[in-house]
């Protein structure tokens, strides 16, 4: 009898511990889907988190294209640089008015007149930015310098050389032997494309007009009479300095002249 209890105790020992064991799977289990839900939950809350920093980069994005755009449509300038902008939009234009120039430019700008940094300024702004009664207006009227005595001097004596070339165009004209025929046009083909498009400044006409000279000295060998004028020709334009005066321009102006003639002459 005491060998059967032994082995019933034993029996009911054994329930027991396999009853704790069984509890503790239970346990176990049960903190293994509590630790399942909770990375499950960060997981969802990590998305959140993500989609939510996507939104702020894609608002942020938005932010900065509306802050370019107000820049674009609201630029500070200062005074001096409105001024040289405008006299740098003259002096391009004139630039493609030959014979001709700009006597008179007026301006009008309604801007918002602002002082920052003790400095005066125009705040240009896209028409509505600002209420009109803020705005003022602001007027410039520009003139072009009257020209000094040097510069009336140098006009006289390119419009003189100018005129020659004219003279010197028309003798070309007339018809050559046919030994002298293709370099008399040559020479009339290159005067031809200076006075289409004349130096506006003494300093350009030698570089103008060189190639034409080397033309008639080519025009002399068939034509012998105008040596004489085609290398008075050559050394006055030789002798030009980098910024001719009336004087020098006058001289060159006659040489011209003399070849005009000696062709015209005969």
């Amino acid at each position: 009898m005491a060998e059967l209890d032994f082995y019933r105790r034993q029996a009911t020992l054994a329930q027991v511990r396999a009853e704790v064991a069984e509890a503790l799977v239970q346990t176990m289990r049960r903190e293994r889907d509590a630790a399942l839900g909770v990375r499950a939950e960060l997981e969802r809350e990590n998305a959140r988190l993500k989609a939510f920093l996507e939104r702020l980069q894609s608002q942020l994005g938005e932010v900065r294209e509306k802050l370019k755009e107000a820049v674009a449509r609201r630029r500070g300038m200062p005074l001096e640089e409105i001024l040289a902008a405008v006299l740098e939009a003259l002096e391009a234009g004139s630039r493609g008015l030959r014979g001709r120039v700009i006597a008179d430019a007026r301006l009008e700008l309604k801007a918002a007149l602002q002082v920052e940094e003790r400095a005066a300024g125009l705040q240009v702004a896209a028409a509505g930015l600002f209420p009109p009664h803020t705005l003022s207006t602001l007027s410039l009227t520009v003139r072009p310098t009257p020209p000094g005595r040097w510069e009336e001097a140098c006009a006289r004596g390119l419009a003189a050389v100018l005129m020659a070339a004219q003279a010197l165009q028309e003798a070309l004209a007339r018809e050559f032997p046919p030994a002298a025929a293709p370099l008399a046009a040559t020479a009339l083909a290159r005067l031809s494309g200076v006075l289409a498009a004349p130096p506006e400044a003494p300093e350009e006409v030698a570089d103008a007009l060189r190639p034409v000279a080397e033309s008639l000295t080519a025009l002399a060998g068939q034509v012998p009479k105008l040596a004489p004028a085609a290398r008075e020709l050559a050394g006055r334009l030789a002798a030009l300095p980098p910024r001719p005066a009336e004087e020098h321009l006058g001289q060159l102006a006659a040489a011209l002249a003399a070849v005009a003639r000696d062709l015209s002459g005969g």
